[in-house]
């Protein structure tokens, strides 16, 4: 073997190795968390200080029915005493159910988790119920920016934790009757999104280096907006009685038509 071959072969080797301990590292550091949580909280409730009647946090050793497995089971309480979050942890993953509570005591989110991803239920801010499911996968997404000339905001894919959920299949929002608003499909990753101060700048093509604020001076930056999931090929939108209202087309996250 000649010694280029031979520095290839540990160049891959060693890159193998390195995305091993990456994987390893993630998981160790959730399980480590949580551990960490239960060492804090050792005894089975906490209590407020301002009234020790008043349950806070429980975590309990419980059976997963059918399978016998032991898992975590952690729930999480509002000042008024009401449910505020009650999950299920295993080998330093989520398993089972996710539910999340308002302070009126509703459920406004919903996850049930298998091997190989979960299914979502949340209620928006409009009162629409979003549903859809996420697919867990082996390696991050590819990195990747794209750049939205029609609104200038700029979406960077977002850091994730392992295990890495991304969106698979068709989502839906419905109404607070029943009836369908929305459908269709995103792209698999999050993004987070930098948006500039549309009152303060002059643009001068899209690269943010070339703007400048409206004194004159250097644009210095964007500011940090929010993390989105940007949709993805045809999404069919309804009225409150079913019927279609609008078509609208996306390609790589972005707008590019419109249909009634």
């Amino acid at each position: 073997m000649s010694l280029t071959k031979h520095r290839r072969v540990i160049f891959i080797i060693f890159r193998i190795l390195f995305l091993i301990l990456t994987l390893l590292t993630d998981m160790l550091k959730q399980i480590f968390l949580h551990t960490l949580f239960l060492l804090i909280f050792p005894a089975s409730c906490l209590f407020s200080q301002a009234s020790p009647l008043k349950l806070k946090h429980t975590i309990e050793k419980v059976k997963r029915p059918g399978t016998g497995d032991s898992v975590t089971h952690y729930t999480l309480f509002y000042e008024n005493g009401e449910k505020k979050e009650e999950y299920f942890f295993r080998k330093g993953n989520y398993c089972d159910t996710l539910k999340r509570w308002d302070v009126l005591g509703e459920v406004w989110n919903l996850r049930v988790y298998t091997d190989t991803g979960y299914a979502e239920t949340e209620r928006l801010w409009d009162g629409t119920i979003e549903k859809g499911a996420y697919k867990k996968v082996n390696n991050m997404p590819a990195f990747r920016i794209i750049n939205d000339s029609a609104t200038w905001h700029r979406y960077t894919r977002s850091d994730l934790r392992y295990p890495y959920y991304v969106r698979t299949g068709t989502w839906k929002t419905i109404y607070a009757n029943g009836q369908l608003a929305s459908e269709g499909r995103y792209l698999p990753e999050q993004f987070d999104v930098d948006c500039p101060d549309e009152s303060k700048i002059i643009r001068k093509g899209f690269d943010p280096k070339d703007w400048l604020n409206t004194d004159g001076t250097p644009f210095s930056g964007l500011y940090a907006g929010c993390t989105t999931y940007l949709k993805e090929g045809v999404w069919i939108y309804y009225n409150t009685k079913g019927e279609k209202e609008k078509t609208e087309f996306y390609k790589n996250g972005l707008l590019i038509s419109k249909a009634k």
